[in-house]
């Protein structure tokens, strides 16, 4: 979890990490442990992705680490290059 990159986002787009977690309907506390941890489940992520507006690229830049990012591109693609 990039918890700069979300920041930045929220600066952006002018919302406050409570206007967030009201929005997708989270409580603030709960949501600021989540932060913490890195912890978000599919559904919530998929929820703040779209109240933020975010890219698919933006959305891996913020809830999945480099390293995981980077695996994930290498198992897609050895899995192309053996089709």
């Amino acid at each position: 979890m990039n918890k700069i990159e979300l920041e930045v986002v929220l600066l952006r787009k002018g919302k406050s990490i409570a206007e967030l977690s009201e929005k997708i309907g989270m409580n603030r506390a709960t949501f600021y442990r989540k932060l913490q941890t890195g912890k978000f489940e599919r559904s919530e992520i998929i929820q703040i992705r779209d109240e933020l507006g975010l890219s698919d690229e933006e959305m891996l830049l913020i809830f999945f680490s480099g390293e995981s990012c980077v695996n994930a591109t290498n198992a897609e693609t050895a899995s192309v290059q053996e089709v």
